[in-house]
């Protein structure tokens, strides 16, 4: 491995400029921006770096699939995605969101840590096994996604589509990332997740404020309605909710006592005054959620203007724990509101998948963890579930593969999903080194 790491290390500048040449495309799926010409551009780079590469387009935005062989039949695939999450507030950011701006040390753009780093990673790592060995060892699979960032609505069409083509041996997932303390990390599943909209609309146009007193606010309705969802104590009050909950097993509580939250450091990188008080690391992992994303009414702009809103919306998510399944808590969303009286409120769906866990004995998580050895100079820490989520169940469940989250590459003050979104380049540099290494020792 010593030759493949020294050729990363000569040409670091050159991986940096390849990286900075994707982030600089804008690809927001939530406003269809960009990604015709992202996923062009990631075919096109994935063909100059000696893949075969196309897009595939079914329905929705399309993905970019690409293949090389190996001298041996094995197979990994890699997941990623190609598009972004959304610029806002704009005037938050330093540097315009893609003009991938380096300064002291990090790359700042939107994407660059979810999930463009890691994407071009396993990228330069083949190109850097390819330029010292002249092949690689096993074969890799990408298949890489334009609608994460929206929930993956199509996800399942093209994985029943293109699922022979899929077959591997194993799958790196979009990657993780490492804690406060620069220790490497990954995960064996992630959560699932539920997306809703909910709308009461109680008149065509708002008006003045003066008749609240005989005309239904849907704004009031709305703080009621939310109100059911949950107690001061963080129960989650939909009944049945937590009936499919599983305990984390013995495995699982042994390996969150490895896992180091620096409490500090979040609250700085946040601007956090205080927690809720709970154990910390458990509830983040293995905890189920009910969140109020936003709420929209009536006037917000500058000043005063006195009116009775004609509609109300909020949209809220739910993080779900293996075992439950997003149907039936949509099912028992929709029975709570039927029993509190709220049967005029429109619920739209904006996407759902599963939560899902693969084994750490599997073969790709057993490579994975022994390989950051070689590169972290120490052992990766293992989150049995990512506390975020991602549409690993299709992977896991149907094309049963054994899944790990990868390349540790982003820090708790990267910004994900927030103004100033960065990466350092020395963690970017370092997870091209891992893939390589597990490339290279996947038997």
């Amino acid at each position: 491995m010593i030759e493949v790491f020294n050729y990363i290390d000569k040409n670091s500048s050159k991986f940096v400029e390849e990286l900075k040449k994707i982030c600089k495309q804008e690809s927001i799926s939530a406003k269809k921006r960009g990604i015709e010409e992202c996923s062009e551009l990631l075919v096109d780079m994935m063909k100059a770096n000696g893949l075969k590469a196309e897009k595939v387009k079914e329905k929705g935005n399309p993905v970019v699939y690409g293949e090389i062989k190996g001298k041996r039949e094995e197979y990994l695939l890699f997941y990623n995605h190609y598009d972004v999450q959304p610029v806002e507030p704009l005037n938050e950011w330093i540097s315009e969101p893609f003009s991938a701006e380096v300064r002291d040390g990090r790359i700042f753009a939107r994407g660059v840590a979810d999930n463009k780093g890691n994407l071009m990673a396993r990228l330069m790592a083949i190109k850097s096994i390819l330029e010292v060995y002249g092949d690689l060892p096993i074969g890799i699979k990408f298949f890489v996604e334009g609608e994460e960032e929206i929930g993956s609505p199509n996800l399942k069409i093209y994985l029943e589509k293109m699922k022979d083509r899929l077959k591997a041996d194993g799958c790196l997932w979009e990657g993780s990332d490492k804690d406060s303390k620069g220790n490497p990390q990954t995960y064996l599943g992630a959560k699932g997740i539920l997306y809703l909209e909910l709308r009461i609309k109680t008149a065509e146009v708002d008006q003045h404020s003066m008749y609240s007193t005989i005309i239904p606010n849907p704004a009031w309705k709305l703080v009621w309605l939310l109100n059911t969802l949950k107690d001061d104590k963080e129960n989650i009050l939909i009944e049945g909710f937590y009936e499919d909950v599983v305990e984390p097993t013995e495995e699982e509580l042994k390996l969150l006592k490895d896992i180091e939250f620096d409490e500090e450091e979040y609250k700085r990188s946040f601007g956090l005054k205080e927690y809720l008080k709970r154990d910390l690391v458990r509830s983040l992992i293995f905890s189920p959620t009910c969140n109020i994303s936003g709420i929209i009414s009536g006037y917000t702009g500058e000043g005063s203007k006195t009116v009775n809103p004609s509609w109300a919306m909020a949209k809220i998510d739910f993080r779900l724990v293996p075992k439950q399944d997003p149907e039936d808590i949509i099912r028992k969303f929709k029975r709570h509101l039927e029993k509190k009286g709220f049967k005029d409120v429109i619920i739209i769906s904006h996407g759902y998948y599963a939560p899902s866990k693969s084994s750490i004995n599997s073969k790709i998580a057993k490579v994975t963890l022994e390989t950051s050895k070689m590169v972290y100079g120490k052992p990766c820490k293992v989150l049995p579930l990512m506390p975020g989520a991602g549409p690993l169940c299709y992977f896991t469940d149907f094309l049963k593969l054994d899944v790990i989250g990868g390349e540790s590459l982003g820090r708790p003050d990267s910004k994900i999903h927030a103004p100033n979104e960065n990466i350092l380049i020395s963690d970017y540099l370092e997870a091209i080194k891992h893939v390589s290494a597990i490339i290279m020792n996947f038997k």
